[in-house]
């Protein structure tokens, strides 16, 4: 085993543990109130929401830009086509491609879920201080960026 004799490099990781001791409980709170509140999950909350602000996309880049995201993007959405949420169609001449938007019932289901969730998420990080909060979202910007670079 490496030893980390550098301070920096134990920041580092203390850092990253921080970030998950929040980010996972945070997570998995808001999914299980929505599954109460709504019936449905956070994934599916993500995929409406993406779909409701940017519009249709295709299956790979609604995938790329889910937030909440467990894997099995093809079978969530075969389900949601199901339930009438989303609609898939073919986006090229050789069928490979497809492009999802959402329903009406899907975005009645979206805007109905939208308070919802502001309220669950306001409840747990509403506590942190306003000034924290700015200031969090201030470096976390700043830290995604840095990521980002690579």
């Amino acid at each position: 085993m490496t030893e980390l004799s550098n301070p920096n490099d134990r920041d580092v990781l203390r850092l990253w543990l921080q970030m998950l001791k929040i980010t996972l409980p945070l997570r998995r709170h808001v999914n299980i109130q929505l599954q109460k509140e709504c019936g449905h999950s956070l994934t599916r909350f993500d995929v409406l929401a993406q779909l409701s602000e940017f519009g249709e996309q295709t299956v790979g880049g609604l995938a790329q830009n889910l937030i909440n995201s467990s894997g099995n993007i093809a079978g969530l959405l075969a389900r949601m086509e199901v339930q009438k949420l989303v609609k898939r169609r073919s986006g090229s001449d050789d069928g490979r491609t497809l492009i999802v938007h959402i329903t009406a019932k899907g975005s009645s289901l979206y805007e109905a879920m939208v308070p919802v969730h502001r309220r669950i998420v306001h409840s747990s990080l509403g506590r942190i201080d306003p000034d924290l909060r700015q200031a969090l979202i201030v470096a976390l910007k700043s830290g995604r960026a840095a990521i980002e670079q690579d």
